[in-house]
């Protein structure tokens, strides 16, 4: 019995481990809003790390995410980090899309369509609040980054420019069609 608990945990281990490297064509993904999924795949997918549900975006993203991916054949999908969301809800990828040095979402983020706190992954976002909210980085549930961590920040520092720009030339949300929801949420000052 031991051996097989044994055999079942490797098993269960080298999966997570294969997965956590795992690259894929996003020509296989359908997308719903930042929201997307393979068929046959139990996974579901995200392009944003944290706000996904909540923050504000262009209405427009959905039309921009498949120009981008007609335009960039063959963009490979990585995930970034895996999540549990309950029994009822499953499991959470978030990935980023590439082809070459293009990126979706930096191109999202650019445009002006996400603010570029959405591409933070829950990694990051909950370790920032963890002691206001009491949460155990060590529980089971806790969101597992599987990229390099040191690859994770270059990305970020991308993000950083690509919001800065679509501020200064005052796109997407940072234009003066989307000001006053910005305001409301927090994300332009009054």
């Amino acid at each position: 019995m031991i051996r097989w608990i044994a055999i079942l945990c490797f098993i269960v281990s080298a999966n997570t481990l294969a997965r956590a490297e795992e690259t894929f064509d996003a020509d296989s993904l359908v997308f719903h809003n930042v929201f997307c999924s393979r068929k046959g795949d139990r996974v579901s997918y995200s392009i944003v790390g944290t706000g996904a549900f909540r923050a504000p975006r262009v209405e427009t993203i959905e039309t921009f995410i498949v120009s981008w991916l007609n335009r960039h054949p063959h963009a490979t999908a990585r995930i970034v980090e895996q999540s549990t969301l309950g029994p009822k809800l499953g499991l959470m990828d978030y990935i980023w899309i590439d082809k070459g040095n293009d990126s979706l979402n930096i191109d999202l983020v650019r445009q002006g369509i996400v603010p570029g706190g959405m591409m933070a992954d829950g990694v990051e976002y909950l370790t920032s609040i963890k002691d206001a909210i009491h949460l155990d980085l060590t529980s089971p549930d806790f969101p597992k980054r599987v990229i390099d961590e040191g690859a994770y920040h270059v990305f970020m520092d991308r993000v950083v420019i690509a919001e800065s720009a679509a501020r200064s030339d005052r796109i997407g949300l940072w234009s003066d069609e989307y000001r006053e929801m910005m305001k409301q949420e927090g994300y332009i000052p009054e």
